[in-house]
């Protein structure tokens, strides 16, 4: 049986359907845990609210809010690792993807080889000593992985929230945005570890890319380009009906995964219908970052 593809998302935002569905033409198997609202936008869907079980019960109990975004929001990025857990219990499969909700797949996370690592993800690099924090938008763990992980995010909060307060004051002192999330947990749980052979997509391995943020250059390792809105994106073109990258020496590097964070998500349309460059970026982002946001702000949808 093929490795199942997760998003786990409340919600019914315009994005969610087509980051789904466009992982859907290259994965074999995708699943959304999501909500009343929207299970129906997947091909399969369950409730990721029946899939609640006591280690999240616990996790409830100790958690405490240490982030500048809203506790819901928070706890619902660290609610995914629990429902996939459980689910994978229930279901019992031995590993799954777990992909966020704005990225964009092209490559099939199904069937990829990953029998050398126990897991996968992104460190993000940072000359900043309490940055620590790795990307969420495609991760790759076993059971066994997952286990290891929630637990240690119970036990932390139960007993060594002190470890917080190094970078907790740092962002005070230095005026840097952020808190303590599941990506925080998920770096030092790896820098803890030592049963589990982790594997960094940073290290860059591969012909083409797991884009972290395409809003970025990951480190002077590609090409941007400025659109119009000061939209500033990884530069793109179109290859066979696919994305891909262009890197520092001109080399074309195949985007696996296309990360659209913040606003860049309005562009997640044009990407949908095999739009990579301008004009259609730009009418993209214009509709759906400005003209919906607009209408949303004088209730005219919602």
């Amino acid at each position: 049986m093929s490795r199942p593809v997760f998003f786990v998302h409340t919600g019914k935002q315009y994005y969610l359907k087509r980051t789904i569905k466009q992982a859907e033409r290259c994965c074999e198997r995708v699943i959304l845990l999501g909500d009343e609202s929207n299970i129906n936008v997947a091909s399969e869907g369950y409730n990721q609210f029946d899939y609640l079980n006591e280690k999240w019960d616990q996790f409830v109990k100790v958690y405490r809010h240490m982030s500048p975004n809203p506790e819901n929001y928070e706890l619902a990025c660290f609610r995914r690792y629990f429902v996939i857990y459980e689910f994978l219990k229930r279901s019992n499969l031995s590993s799954a993807i777990m992909v966020d909700s704005d990225e964009m797949l092209y490559v099939d996370l199904s069937n990829w080889n990953f029998e050398d690592y126990d897991a996968a993800m992104t460190m993000l690099p940072s000359a900043w000593k309490y940055a620590w924090s790795i990307c969420p938008a495609v991760m790759y763990f076993t059971i066994d992985v997952l286990e290891s992980l929630i637990n240690y995010m119970i036990y932390t909060y139960a007993n060594s929230v002190e470890v917080f307060i190094p970078k907790i004051e740092a962002h005070k002192k230095e005026g840097i945005y952020g808190g303590i999330c599941d990506m925080t947990l998920v770096y030092l749980w790896n820098q803890n570890q030592k049963s589990f052979k982790v594997y960094d997509f940073y290290e860059d391995k591969y012909e083409g890319w797991f884009d972290s943020n395409i809003g970025l250059d990951d480190n002077g390792r590609f090409t941007m380009q400025t659109h119009p809105f000061r939209n500033t994106m990884k530069k793109m073109i179109k290859k066979d009906r696919k994305p891909y990258f262009i890197d520092k020496q001109g080399k074309l590097r195949p985007a696996y995964g296309i990360q659209l964070q913040g606003g860049k998500k309005a562009c997640i349309p044009a990407l949908f219908n095999y739009h990579f460059t301008e004009p259609w970026i730009t009418i993209s982002y214009f509709l759906y970052h400005n003209v919906l946001r607009f209408l949303k702000r004088v209730g005219l949808i919602h």
